[in-house]
């Protein structure tokens, strides 16, 4: 049950908070997105009361996961995101493909009645037919999702600004059409960082950067912007 599990929630949102900090403090220790993902998976492993969790045959399983795939299709050409169903087909007649979450951290219960094949997700079909209908708002498929954007290049002018908010909200919206959809998931968090350089010649202030970054959607408190010290 969810209740069980909110320690790992807790334990989570403390871990981003670790991260930021020390992301403030010493923002030249990471070159990329993934070093980024690489230290909160190193926190993540330290604080979590429960970091594995033995599937139905009895195989020992990570529950922290990156790219691990959206339990829906959707269409994400052109900066954009929309769900897509069965019967949605492309421009080309093909089927939509699926999307991928920067960072998952699955429910335990969801491993212990799956197989390893069924909770990894990677067998849409199956994944379907064996997991989609189990799945409850008090027992979803993961308890945190997280898409972490990383700004490298310098942001000098305001169609800058412009993409970058384009990218972000793609990522967002990912994570808030995963909410949307009961069972699926308990918490979302979208993380942006700025990497020292990319506001020497800003075309606004960090305040209002961040400002209009967290208008991408849902609550204030699901989409944070970190800058460097």
């Amino acid at each position: 049950m969810l209740s069980d599990h909110q320690d790992i929630i807790i334990s989570v949102d403390s871990s981003i908070g670790q991260l930021m900090d020390g992301y403030r403090r010493h923002p030249f220790r990471f070159f990329t997105e993934n070093d980024i993902l690489m230290e909160l998976g190193r926190i993540l492993h330290q604080n979590l009361p429960l970091t594995r969790s033995n599937d139905i045959m009895g195989n020992l399983i990570d529950i922290v996961h990156t790219e691990y795939p959206t339990p829906f299709r959707c269409d994400m050409s052109g900066h954009r995101f929309v769900l897509k169903g069965e019967d949605d087909v492309t421009s080309k007649g093909g089927r939509f493909k699926r999307g991928h979450y920067d960072l998952l951290v699955l429910n335990p219960d969801l491993i212990e009645r799956s197989s390893f094949n069924d909770v990894r997700g990677q067998d849409y079909s199956s994944f379907c037919r064996k997991v989609s209908g189990s799945l409850m708002e008090s027992s979803p498929l993961a308890l945190y999702g997280l898409e972490l954007n990383f700004i490298r290049r310098p942001v000098r002018s305001m169609r800058g600004v412009e993409n970058i908010v384009r990218l972000i909200k793609q990522d967002h919206m990912k994570l808030l059409a995963t909410r949307s959809i009961p069972g699926l998931i308990a918490k979302i968090r979208s993380l942006v960082f700025f990497a020292p350089g990319s506001l020497e010649d800003p075309p606004c202030r960090t305040k209002e950067l961040e400002t209009i970054i967290k208008g991408c959607g849902g609550e204030d408190e699901e989409l944070s912007v970190i800058f460097p010290a």
